[in-house]
């Protein structure tokens, strides 16, 4: 789920379903496939139906489990993309406060927080996100945005060689992960290392020449 490529995520919604269809009381398994339809609505597919299939998802999983942390984050992002921004803070908190080790609960409240212009807050959970879970880079990405837009560009600049710190550890580990080549070639260009980052970029693409967030974040890339 968390590569973020279409292919992916389809592939994620594929096994949630397949986990259901063994035991149909998984509420995990509902809390998961909420989250990636939630995901397909936004990067991929703006059609409604994603929206509402991820919301029935995550109420069923909270009917099957009501203390279910990633039940009450998977619609806090549900909430965030209807753009029901009280339900959706409302809903990561009471995530967080389920399970205080859930990164993802603290990530989709600090994108709760960054869409309503509180950049400030949404950094400070950032941090925690990749204090819970350093390989989660999205999060780098999220920070280093907070910052750009706060105009704190000691704190900015602190945080892209950290993710530059960061992305080659977790490459090796996962090297036909697309989404965090092109991350972290936009990291590199941020630092002033265009040409490690055009290879970066060039593989990104190889990886997933078929992928429309991809071509998006390639054009950022490149722009």
């Amino acid at each position: 789920l968390y590569r973020f490529t279409k292919n992916s995520v389809q592939t994620a919604i594929e096994l949630f379903r397949k986990a259901i269809e063994y035991d149909g009381r998984y509420a995990d398994a509902y809390a998961g496939m909420s989250e990636a339809y939630a995901h397909l609505y936004q990067q991929f597919d703006r059609n409604n139906t994603w929206l509402d299939n991820a919301l029935e998802a995550g109420l069923k999983a909270l009917m099957y489990d009501p203390s279910l942390s990633e039940a009450y984050s998977a619609l806090g992002l549900v909430y965030l993309y209807k753009k029901s921004h009280d339900e959706a803070l409302e809903s990561s908190q009471k995530a967080i406060e389920l399970n205080p080790s859930n990164h993802i609960a603290y990530w989709i409240l600090g994108r709760t927080y960054r869409t309503t212009d509180r950049n400030r807050d949404a950094a400070e959970l950032f941090k925690k996100v990749i204090e819970l879970s350093p390989d989660f880079y999205s999060a780098y990405g999220d920070i280093i945005l907070c910052y750009d837009i706060l105009g704190e560009k000691e704190e900015l600049n602190k945080w892209v060689e950290i993710a530059n710190q960061m992305f080659p550890r977790y490459l090796s580990l996962h090297p036909d992960d697309a989404r965090a080549h092109i991350f972290f070639a936009i990291s590199l260009v941020r630092s002033g290392r265009i040409d490690d980052a055009k290879i970066k970029a060039a593989r990104a693409i190889e990886l997933s020449p078929n992928d429309p967030l991809m071509f998006y974040n390639a054009a950022c890339f490149y722009s």
